[in-house]
C-alpha cells in the first residue's frame, strides 16, 4: 500500500512516498512536488516489472541479469556509463 506524507523541512514542503508490502522492506522516497510523488507511485505499482525491484525475485534470477534489466529498463539518470561502471564493480566483488 502506498501513502504520501506532507513533510515540512528546511527547504520548505516536500512529499514522502511510503510503500509498504507485507514481507518486503518499506520503500521511501521524497519529492519536492506532490505530482512527482503520485507519478512515482503510479509507475511503481502500475508496472509489473517494477516488483522485481521490490523483492519478488525469481530464485533463478542472477545479479548480472538484474543489473542489465535495471540499466536497460529502469535507470533514468543522466550518466548511464558511470552507473554501469559502479554496478559492474559490485558484480565483480560478488
Amino acid at each position: 500500500m502506498a501513502t504520501i506524507q506532507k513533510v515540512n523541512n528546511k527547504k520548505g514542503i516536500s512529499y514522502r512516498v511510503l510503500i509498504r508490502k507485507k514481507g518486503l522492506p518499506v520503500i521511501t522516497k521524497t519529492f519536492s512536488r506532490k505530482n512527482e510523488a503520485k507519478q512515482f507511485i503510479l509507475n511503481l505499482e502500475g508496472n509489473r516489472k517494477s516488483y522485481l525491484f521490490l523483492g519478488n525475485l525469481n530464485n533463478k534470477t542472477t545479479y548480472r541479469e538484474l543489473v542489465e534489466d535495471y540499466l536497460q529498463n529502469e535507470y533514468v539518470g543522466t550518466k548511464p556509463q558511470q552507473q554501469r561502471s559502479r554496478l559492474n564493480h559490485w558484480l565483480n566483488q560478488i
